[in-house]
């Protein structure tokens, strides 16, 4: 169920399940959730795994589980000894246990909510330089390294 990769960087050694519950409401009657602790990759991490009791999957499920990590990472800032305390804040990996007998067929990530059928421009721009500044280019060289990437299905590969 997880990757092999998440799994070979978690230390469950460290697993310790945490109190309370971050589902909404009016939906604890078709949801349960457990949170655990555990060092990834030799940080503290929490695992949050959401049991859906409903046959049909939640097509707005990345959306719930937004405000759900939210709800965590708030506890997280709140319990912190003072607020210079809490950042870096810990990696949340959500887990969603779905029984459903045609499988999950919406949305897995929340960029599929806004943009469903993959046509989406990502832009990333990585390095410390002012956005502005990574617009300025010589011989070839530039200030930040600027990645563009679109993302096109192509109906011909399969993509």
């Amino acid at each position: 169920m997880l990757p092999p990769a998440l799994v070979a960087a978690t230390d469950f050694s460290t697993l310790r399940v945490c109190g309370g519950s971050y589902v909404d409401e009016l939906l604890a009657g078709s949801s349960s959730d457990l949170l655990f602790t555990a060092n990834v990759a030799s940080k503290p991490a929490y695992y949050y795994v959401l049991f859906e009791h409903q046959s049909d999957p939640d097509e707005l499920m990345p959306f719930r589980l937004l405000r759900y990590i939210v709800r965590i990472l708030a506890r997280h800032v709140a319990n912190a000894k003072t607020p210079a305390a809490a950042p870096p804040l810990p990696l949340v990996i959500s887990v969603v246990l779905h029984h459903g007998e045609k499988g999950w067929t919406v949305a897995r990530r929340l960029e599929e909510l806004f943009d469903p059928d993959g046509r989406a421009v990502k832009l990333r721009v990585s390095g410390r330089q002012r956005p502005e500044s990574a617009a300025r280019m010589s011989g070839g060289e530039s200030t930040a390294s600027i990645a563009v990437t679109s993302r096109f299905r192509d109906n011909h590969s399969g993509k």
